[in-house]
Order: structure tokens, then sequence, then C-alpha cells
């Protein structure tokens, strides 16, 4: 056995672990494989498709084994080249396998691994995937490492020179009501289709939705027409392309079949129907059947009360919250078939409100008539949301959006309101709020009873001093004051006044006025005469009014300080402590104070 030196394995076990090491290296860096579309291709032109690596891979990709799908009845592959050097086959049939490898390794970016060029086969729109499936990457490192390549597939896309193909399929002779029904055919996609019920005298138009997908469409639209003979109806389709088709059918409206069901069709309904019930013309009734889908499908016994013609079943089943079709058949009596179908929607849920917000803007904390509300609201399971007055059920606002913000500005308070939210069966949800008129002083106190004839649980106090909110007439003898040039105000005593007192202000309370905006006016009354004044300030019902007279020596004092003393007034000094009220108007006053 040879020995080999301690010297001797050392360099040995160095060079096992580095070329283990070698062997577990993997490739950095990430790439995806993607398709370069051709669309609106028409039929025998030619359109290139691109596979492109956008990479970043290091080291660099070195082989590649790749397969490419497609439908060759939607387009063929005529010729196909590979910029970076990857070998493809003669045969460019579906699948295209390219592969082989490249010494300099595929640059990082986005280099185009493979160009096909292709035929369009169709002229209809028609579209076929081109799939791509990586068999294998590597490196170009030495031993090379497996590259891990996303793909994302794409498409060959041919013009759409087709029209749709319509398919009336409503019969010739209908009751006054019946519905247009029919497929529509078109491989590249729908647009659009209409129909229109047509006289002598009268063009009327019905929008169509359709149901179904790429390439088979369906409509059924329920329209009432009076008796007619010679109906022509028209249904036109128009593509995703603008190709347009029209068919037309003459339909004879007669006096026979199934109309007026109840519950009515397409109507929502938040309670269970105590009947199910159709009218009937000259059918025979011994044929009529009705039956329940949705989530469920129930036979319904039919019966026709003495004298009348609705076949009409008594005893509903009890139905689960959804959208019931009821299929009424039966022959007339020439024997011949009729089928009329209706839906319902049950819903006994009602909506429900997440959130609602609504704030003041003029900083008192009341919500108040004139003034911005900004509000907001979240809510569930409604189709429309209402900021209504709850008594006169008169609609401020309304949306249709599960969530929002917006404003509101009502010139008239006093106002029980809700923020409603109605879902199409008529349940609803709400949130109350009461809006007031607007006030400038607000004082909320626990105290009970009356001071002075006022309930001093809940004051609020307007402004008068301005005449652009209020107007004072002062029968008897005026003065008019020296010209103001202003008027300052401020309202003292506001916050937490007492423990049992609060008192808040709006934005008008503390301000500077301009003379031009208050009252220039001093009034003086002759001893024993009677108060004679007229008050008026907009949506007020009911108030007090306080009167307070001045105090004559201030004023002498004023008098005897010159005309210079006019110009600063402290009001507190002017009025005395002991004011008087008055709740009764002068007769011809509206509306006013009283």
């Amino acid at each position: 056995m040879t020995r080999l030196s301690a010297g001797l394995n050392k360099v040995l076990l160095l060079l096992l672990t580095l070329a283990l090491l070698s062997c577990a290296a993997s490739a950095a860096g990430t790439g995806t494989l993607h398709v370069i579309n051709a669309t609106g291709v028409a039929k025998d032109d030619t359109a290139t498709v691109s596979v492109v690596l956008t990479n970043d891979y290091n080291p660099k990709m070195g082989s590649l084994g790749l397969k490419i799908y497609y439908n060759s009845a939607v387009a063929t592959a005529v010729s196909a080249d590979s910029p970076v050097g990857f070998t493809l086959p003669v045969d460019l049939s579906s699948p295209i396998t390219v592969g082989g490898a490249t010494v300099t390794g595929v640059s990082n970016g986005d280099p185009i691994i493979v160009n096909i060029t292709f035929q369009s086969m169709k002229n209809d729109g028609s579209a076929t995937d081109i799939g791509l499936y990586v068999q294998s990457a590597r490196d170009i490192a030495i031993p090379p490492a497996s590259l891990t390549v996303s793909v994302v597939n794409g498409t060959f896309t041919t013009r759409d020179e087709v029209a749709p193909v319509i398919d009336i399929t409503t019969t010739t002779s209908v009751s006054p009501t019946f519905n247009i029904a029919g497929t529509i055919t078109d491989v590249g996609g729908m647009e659009t289709a209409q129909a229109t019920l047509a006289n002598a005298t009268n063009t009327v138009p019905f929008d169509l939705n359709l149901a179904g997908s790429v390439p088979d469409y369906t409509f059924d639209h329920q329209v009432t027409w009076p008796i007619d003979d010679s109906v022509t109806l028209t249904v036109t389709a128009t593509d995703a392309a603008g190709n347009t088709n029209t068919a037309t059918q003459t339909i004879n409206v007669v006096d026979v079949g199934f109309s007026q069901p109840e519950p009515t069709n397409c109507s929502y309904i938040k309670d269970q129907p105590p009947v199910i019930r159709v009218f009937t013309q000259q059918m025979n009734k011994s044929t009529v059947t009705m039956t329940l889908t949705g989530p469920d499908t129930i036979s319904l016994d039919v019966t026709f009360p003495p004298g009348s013609n609705y076949a009409t079943n008594t005893t509903p089943p009890a139905l689960v919250n959804g959208t019931w079709t009821v299929i009424a058949t039966g022959n007339d009596t020439s024997d011949n078939p009729y089928t009329y179908p209706w839906t319902f929607t049950l819903d006994r849920v009602p909506p429900t409100i997440t959130a609602f917000n609504i704030t003041d803007s003029d900083g008192d904390g009341y919500t108040e008539a004139g003034e911005t509300l900004n509000f907001s609201w979240t809510v569930a399971g409604a189709d429309v949301v209402h900021l209504m007055d709850n008594d006169t059920q008169t609609i401020f606002f309304n949306s249709t959006a599960a969530s929002g913000l917006d404003s509101v500005n009502i010139s008239v308070g006093n106002r029980n309101m809700v923020f409603a939210a109605f879902d199409n069966a008529g349940n609803a949800a709400y949130e109350p709020f009461h809006l007031y008129n607007d006030y400038m002083i607000w004082m909320n106190s626990k105290k009970m009873g009356e001071i002075s004839g006022i309930d001093t649980t809940y004051t609020a106090t307007k402004d008068i001093s301005r005449t652009a909110v209020s107007s004072i007439t002062l029968y008897g003898c005026n003065v008019t004051l020296p010209t103001l040039n202003q008027l300052k105000r401020t309202v003292t005593n506001v916050g937490q006044v007492t423990s049992d007192t609060y008192v808040t202000v709006d934005v008008n309370a503390d301000r500077t006025l301009s003379g031009s905006e208050t009252y220039p006016n001093v009034w003086v009354l002759d001893p024993n005469t009677d108060l004679d004044f007229l008050v008026k300030v907009p949506n007020v019902h009911n108030a007090t009014l306080v009167l307070a007279e001045a105090n004559e020596s201030y004023i002498a004092d004023l008098i005897a300080g010159g005309s210079g003393g006019m110009h600063s007034v402290n009001y507190t000094e002017l009025i005395k402590t002991s004011p008087m009220q008055a709740t009764s108007p002068r007769p011809s006053a509206t509306p006013i104070i009283r």
C-alpha cells in the first residue's frame, strides 16, 4: 500500500474541497422569457413575434432548451432566427424547439432569443397563445450551473373583419309580454347589442345585455307590446372591432300567453311573497305549470281562483334570500306551447352603516343650518345613501358610493335629520342627528328651572348685532350716534364656566365689526312710554328677547368725556344688570322673535 506524505494529503484535500464547492455553485440573478405580441394581423399577412430574455444572470446564460407552442389553425410559422446564436429546426410546426449553446453567453438586459414570423390564417379576430416551456437552462461557468427562468406567454391575434352572427330565437307569435331572445357568435369578442320593435307608427329601441363569453353570447330581454300584427323585431350587434350585423324577424303580438307576474319581474322584495301568480290569456288552464329555480328548484302548485285567469300559487314555500326565477309554461287553446320566465330577488338583510361622521365648520361643535357641513360615510350592502329630513323625507344629498367624503349646506334648520342607507329591496339603516338653526352662542347647563324666563338646561343665542342677519326697528325717540368706525365684540366666560355649565361659541362671536355692519342708533325712552319695537331674525320659530336698560350714570360719564369717549364704549358698564324680557311682538312682525 502506497502511503502519501502529510503535505500531499493536505493538497489533495484542498483540491477535493474546491471541486466540491465548484460543483455546488449556482448562478446568481434572475431571468424571464416573455413574448412581444402581434395583434390585428390581416389574413395572409405576416407579423413577427419576438421572444425576449430579460435577465441579470451572473454568470451569463450559456445554453437553453425551449419549446414554443402555437395553434397552426390561427397562424403558421414561416421563418425564424436566433440573434444570440441558438439553433432552430427546419420544420417550424408547433412546438418549435430552440436549443444549443453559446460560448460568450447571452448578454444581460433584454436580448431577443428568437424571432418567429407568422402568417395569419384567419380574419375573424381569432387568437392563439404563444406558449413557452423551458426544458433546460445553464450558465457559461465550468461546470455549468442550472438557471431558473420564468416565462410569460404571449398572443398572436388576427384582424377581425367578420361581423357577428345573430340568431333570434323569439317565436313568431308572442303574447303582449314576451322576451327578445337569441344568440350571437363572434370569435373576436362582442361590444354591444341593441333591439328595436317597430310597426307602421312607432319604433322603440332596447339595449340588450349579453351573457356568455367569446365566442358564444346570449341575450334575453323582456318587453311589453300591445296586440299587433306584423311587428318587426330587429337585432343589431357590434363586435369589439367595430363590425356590425343585423337580423330581423316579423312577429305577431296576440292576445294569448302570460303577463302581469307577481312579484313583478326584476323586482326586489324584503318579505316572503304571500302569493306567486301570473295572468293568462287564451291558455288551456290544465296545462299551466310554474317552477321556481335559483337557490333551489321547486315545483309550485297552480290553481285558478274562481272567475280568475291568474295562475296562482297561494302557499309559496319558505324562500331563502337570493334571486329566484319563476318559469311558467303551458299551451294555448290551439295547443301552441308558451314559456314565460320572470325573476325577483328576496333580500331581508338591511345595509350596515359602519361609519358616519358629520362636523360643523363654524367652530361651535353644532350641526347648524346655513353653514357647510362636512361628512364621511362607509356602508355595506347598500345601493344608495341619503342625507335627509326624517320627518318630511326631503333629500339633501344622495350617492351610490359605498364610502366617500362630501359636504352640504342646508338653509333652514330645526330638522330631525338622518343619514340613511337603502338597498334595492327597501331595507334601511339610519344614523340620526339634529340640524339646528344657526346660533352664535350655545349654553348647556345641568341646572333645571327658569332664570328670567329662560330654561337654562339648553339655551342658544342668535347674533342680532349685525344688519346682515337681523332687522331691528325701535319705535320712539332714536338718537343717531356719531359714525362708528369699528365695534369690537368679545364673548367672555366661554368653556366650562362652572361645574355644571358649559358655553361654546362660533367663529362670529369674537370679531371686530365695521360700523356699517351694525346699528348706529341709541333708543331713548321717555318715562311711562310703552315699549314699541320690531325685531326680525331668520329661521326662528320661538325665542325670548332680552332688553337691557342703560346705565344712565355711565352715559353721563360718556357725555362728559366728549365725542372721544364715544369711540370706546364698555357695554358691561353701559347695560344695567336687571334685564327686561319681551315675548309679545308687534302684530305686524313676521318672522320675528317672540
